[in-house]
């Protein structure tokens, strides 16, 4: 950035002081930055301006804000901007009153969708007690069925054919050592 004047100095938002007379760059940080950028601007704002016209004197204050007063404006001006302003807050309730009676709706459809939960969560326990309770009385029953019928169970097939083999290998045995006597004698 060049400026004409030999002593002047430039701020950027960005956070860089540049001045031209000995080349000097200076990085603030981003707050700093911030904070010189908008004193520098609000000390350089105008707060009063003066204008003489056809219409009159006019004063205005902060005129970067919008803000200005027209010494010279008729009472009818006025009161048409006081009527405005009254049907813009007419206005303004009305949708005020809507919303309160949405939100009111909104409430209501809130309570409810909560009670239909809460009832479904407590129709899901039950449930789930009496998912329990017909699988105790399934397993119960398919234990009695077995005991009256006279199944066995798997560990009780597994045990008999552990004995059976352990017998079979036995008279094996036994048969073998008949079997020696006889032809050894």
């Amino acid at each position: 950035m060049q400026i004409g004047h030999k002593y002047a100095c430039g701020l950027s938002p960005s956070g860089m002081i540049l001045s031209t007379e000995d080349h000097m760059r200076l990085d603030l940080p981003e707050w700093a930055s911030k904070v010189v950028w908008n004193a520098v601007r609000v000390w350089t704002t105008p707060v009063l301006s003066f204008k003489v016209g056809p219409q009159g004197v006019s004063v205005h204050i902060l005129p970067d804000a919008s803000l200005s007063l027209t010494l010279k404006r008729s009472i009818d001006e006025r009161i048409e901007q006081i009527d405005a302003a009254r049907r813009s807050l007419a206005t303004a309730l009305e949708a005020v009153d809507e919303l309160k009676v949405e939100a009111n709706k909104n409430r209501a459809d809130l309570a409810d969708a909560l009670e239909q939960l809460r009832t479904a969560d407590e129709l899901r326990a039950t449930a789930e007690q009496e998912a329990a309770t017909a699988r105790l009385a399934a397993d119960t029953d398919v234990g009695s069925f077995r005991k009256i019928m006279g199944i066995p169970s798997r560990r009780q097939i597994a045990l008999e054919r552990a004995i059976g083999f352990v017998l079979g290998v036995l008279a094996s045995l036994l048969a073998s050592l008949v079997w020696w006597l006889i032809t050894r004698g």
